[in-house]
């Protein structure tokens, strides 16, 4: 009283069903030498499929080591239940591939420890690209979700053009080029750092604007004070 559709029995055998395909008006007819009953109630189903793809991936706040993620779940199949999901990317040209397990997770931070391999953290300026979620069941792993690619968050590039004004016996004015500035770390301020006769020193220049800083004219901090007349002053730096 039994019988699997898909399953390789009845003449003609019944072929294997292929994942998610819909099954409508089974039925079942008694038979016997006078001949075929009337139809029994009529069943529709579907087979067991691979979840959906996963929706509206997207970027969290980066930071020089991690990538938040989030998206949305995809329908649920109470008969082949999401399990968890699979976190595919690539930095700097490697593929990697996270396991998340729990179908409640909506989120995970690429480089911060979770996963299965464990997501190392990444180093600042990592390139990381082609990032996708696929949601995983019984049957499989789904197609992938939309696609996202960021950078890790880094250090600014080194200041252009640094030059010397016009000198003065007790100052030595500066100017430089800024460099490019990303708008998701940007540039707070500068250091400059100089020798003045063999005595290493700092002074700290607060806010982006800037692109000139006098040494010996009392700005930054701690402030530059009067140069000695005559005083040399060597090893000029400037970092953003």
């Amino acid at each position: 009283t039994t019988f699997t559709i898909g399953g390789g029995s009845g003449s003609p055998a019944s072929g294997p069903l292929g994942s998610g395909s819909v099954v409508t008006a089974m039925d079942v007819r008694a038979i016997n030498s006078v001949g075929t009953a009337p139809i029994s109630n009529v069943l529709s189903s579907s087979s067991l499929d691979v979840p959906p793809p996963v929706s509206n991936l997207a970027l969290g706040t980066v930071t020089t080591t991690t990538i938040p993620l989030t998206w949305s779940s995809p329908p649920n199949d109470a008969r082949a239940p999401l399990t968890g999901y699979e976190v595919r990317y690539t930095v700097n040209g490697v593929v990697l591939t996270a396991v998340v397990t729990g179908s409640a997770s909506t989120g995970f931070t690429i480089g911060g420890g979770g996963g299965s391999p464990v997501s190392a953290p990444l180093s600042p300026g990592d390139v990381v690209t082609d990032i996708e979620v696929r949601g995983v069941n019984s049957v499989g792993t789904a197609p992938k979700s939309n696609e996202v690619s960021t950078t890790t968050l880094k250090v600014p590039p080194a200041v252009t053009t640094l030059g010397v004004g016009t000198v003065t016996a007790t100052t030595v004015p500066l100017t430089w080029t800024a460099p490019a500035e990303d708008p998701r770390a940007p540039i707070s301020g500068w250091e400059v750092r100089y020798t003045v006769n063999g005595v290493v020193h700092t002074a700290v220049v607060t806010g982006s604007a800037p692109t000139g800083f006098t040494i010996g004219g009392g700005a930054g901090s701690p402030f530059s004070g009067a140069l000695p007349h005559g005083a040399t002053v060597t090893d000029i730096d400037v970092r953003a």
